[in-house]
């Protein structure tokens, strides 16, 4: 799969200067990558610039590569 391209769009209250940071992730490659509509996702802060997203299961368990509970 290709790499993504996506800009950091800055929310919140600019005149009081409360802006935080935020990525919308939109698209059917979403689908094709495992995320489907209703799925929750675990994200985890792993360094400096970088996140990781991972699909967790019905009961809260985080999926592995192969779909399975890990």
């Amino acid at each position: 799969m290709n790499p993504r391209t996506l800009k950091i769009e800055a929310v919140g209250d600019f005149a009081y200067r409360k802006v935080k940071p935020r990525i919308r992730l939109t698209g059917h490659w979403l689908e094709r990558a495992g995320f489907k509509p209703g799925n929750r996702v675990s994200v985890t802060h792993i360094a400096e610039g970088i996140i990781e997203l991972r699909l967790e299961d019905p009961d809260g368990f985080m999926l592995n590569e192969t779909g399975n509970p890990s």
